[in-house]
């Protein structure tokens, strides 16, 4: 045997190694993972009528259940530990007060190191069991609604903010303009979107405002008197608001219920493909001249670790993490595309570098 088979023998070997250390990461990636988690109480369990709207959303959606006692961020370590994209609280409704409110926004805003919300959550809730169990099963049939039931719909219907009604202007509605893009995201998806907006916003203001303790008394002079003590500065009545509607913001109902706009007419459209380890988002004119101000995109599936490979033209703002992406400021002319590129991590990444050394047309030794 010549050095030349030994040296391929030794490289096939080390590839069957890497492949199978690869396989078996996956796998136990696979069965960490959690795509659709249910939080139940401690009374909910007991409560035979309140339990089968826990049996009925495991059968929908297959999920995995977590029983805490009296509160969910009790199961923070677990969630952390399975890193689910949607997460379902059955509760009854006197337990849904803002301090539970503001619990969910700090368990999905802590599941990794960046500062943004890491899961859709939804709160089946009702004043009885079969109050609650409507939501379950008007989730079961997807649905598509006109815009004018969008903008006719009561906010508190299907989301809103728990306790003192004290959101006004853009921060009350801006959740329908997350809906009405191409991309037409569900109802849940466009409340976690405007979450990641407001975090967004105040991360530009200082980073330091997503780990400020908020008071129950959210009169602006407390606010100003907070940030004055904890960051040395003053705040405007903008960033006043930002602050007051961080953790309000509530989704009522299964958080992945299909409901989403019917088709309408757009300037531009919007696709999202992914190919093993690339993503890739394209923008394309439909025709004419148009100026997207600002895009907001909730990724079909959770990407690993994406980094941008785009080289921007000039003008344009790229916003992501793994769940998101915020695009603002792209010009099109008519018929024009503009493609934005990522690169993502795979458990296959390993297998496929050294396929690719493997299928070399030459080797040097």
């Amino acid at each position: 045997m010549d050095m030349r088979e030994i040296v391929i023998k030794f490289v096939c070997l080390l590839f069957l190694v890497l492949l199978g250390t690869t396989f078996h990461v996956y796998s136990q990636k696979k069965k960490a993972a959690c795509e659709y988690a249910i939080l139940v109480s401690q009374a909910v369990r007991e409560d035979l009528a309140w339990n089968k709207l826990v049996e009925t959303l495991k059968m929908e959606h297959g999920g995995e259940v977590f029983g805490y006692n009296q509160y969910p961020g009790e199961l923070f370590d677990q969630l952390k530990q399975v890193q689910p994209r949607y997460v379902a609280v059955v509760e009854k409704g006197e337990k849904i007060t803002p301090s539970f409110i503001r619990m969910m926004h700090a368990m999905s805003r802590n599941m990794d190191e960046d500062p943004y919300e890491d899961f859709v959550w939804g709160i089946i809730t009702g004043s009885q069991a079969v109050d609650a169990m409507r939501m379950v099963t008007d989730a079961q049939v997807p649905k598509k609604v006109d815009i004018e039931w969008l903008s006719a719909c009561a906010l508190e219907k299907l989301s809103g903010y728990n306790g003192q009604d004290w959101s006004t202007g853009v921060y009350k509605d801006s959740w329908k303009k997350r809906m009405k893009t191409p991309s037409k995201h569900t109802i849940a998806e466009a409340v976690f979107l405007q979450q990641q907006y407001i975090l967004e916003q105040l991360m530009r203001w200082d980073p330091k405002t997503l780990g400020l303790v908020l008071p129950d008394d959210m009169d602006d002079e407390v606010i100003k008197s907070l940030v004055k003590k904890e960051l040395g500065k003053e705040c405007t009545k903008e960033q006043i608001d930002l602050l007051k509607n961080r953790d309000v913001l509530a989704y009522y109902g299964d958080p992945k219920w299909n409901i989403r706009l019917k088709e309408f007419s757009s300037s531009f459209k919007m696709t999202c493909k992914k190919q093993r380890l690339l993503c890739t988002l394209t923008f394309e004119s439909n025709g004419e001249v148009c100026d997207i101000d600002e895009y907001v995109f909730f990724f079909p599936k959770r990407l690993e670790v994406p980094q941008l490979l785009t080289e921007l033209r000039g003008g344009e703002e790229i916003l992501f993490d793994e769940t998101f992406v915020i695009v603002r400021n792209v010009h099109l002319e008519a018929g024009e595309k503009y493609s934005i590129k990522f690169s993502v991590e795979g458990a296959d990444s390993v297998g496929v570098k050294v396929m690719k050394l493997l299928q070399s047309k030459s080797i040097e030794f």
